[in-house]
């Protein structure tokens, strides 16, 4: 196993590609979870432990979340979570600021729609 790591490690180098690295790393630890491991040792919790915590640097937390708005990849999944995930960084109202061009294009779009039926009838 640990032969197989290392190969995959020298692949993944070799391509530059850390992101891929790591999907494929997960991967082939979930096999080995799932496996290789007895039942009695997957039920451990010291091992598999039921929550993670995550310390992050909340700048950095915002800085990922505020990429996220702008790509697109902030989705309605979770909205309470998210919700609270913005209070407790701080940023309630900030993400809605990005939006605000985009927004403001949508409406003046709508409104003139609107003009333009009006002007038909």
């Amino acid at each position: 196993m640990n032969l197989f790591i290392g190969l995959l490690n020298n692949a993944i180098e070799e391509c530059n590609d850390r992101a891929s690295y790591l999907a494929q790393k997960a991967d082939v630890i979930a096999e080995i979870e799932l496996f290789y491991l007895l039942p009695f040792q997957r039920r451990w919790r010291a091992w598999f432990p039921e929550v993670i915590y995550y310390h992050v640097d909340v700048s950095i937390a915002q800085k990922y979340i505020r990429e996220k708005i702008k790509n697109g990849e902030w989705k309605d999944d979770w909205p309470e979570m998210k919700h609270k995930i913005l209070k407790l960084l701080n940023m309630n109202g900030e993400w809605k600021k990005d939006d605000w061009p985009e927004m403001k294009q949508k409406i003046l779009n709508l409104l003139n729609d609107d003009i333009n039926q009006e002007d038909k009838f």
